[in-house]
């Protein structure tokens, strides 16, 4: 989870918080759990009392490539989500 705050002299602070497991997903993985079934439900179940999804670039690219109605299903899953999610960045020479 990302929280971004004014401190007390207009500073920005960002504070991060994750919760184990952390998991990422693919995006053949985000459009399956993304279709309404009791997979999809199971999955947001486990983000009620634990969990992180991580989310990359990648992801973002992914899911804005996307057509058909998939894209607004992937939204539901990630609004679903909520506030446990995390960004991360996928390059290996970082």
């Amino acid at each position: 989870m990302v929280t971004v705050k004014t401190g007390p002299n207009g500073d920005v602070l960002v504070e991060t918080f994750s919760r184990q497991p952390m998991v990422y997903l693919d995006q053949w993985a985000l459009v399956r759990l993304s279709e309404g079934s009791d997979r999809r439900e199971r999955f947001l179940k486990v983000f009620e009392d634990k969990g992180t999804l991580l989310f990359s670039w990648t992801n973002v690219v992914d899911v804005a490539a996307t057509s058909g109605g998939t894209e607004e299903r992937i939204k539901g899953l990630l609004d679903a989500i909520g506030e446990h999610w995390f960004p991360i960045e996928m390059n290996p020479f970082t």
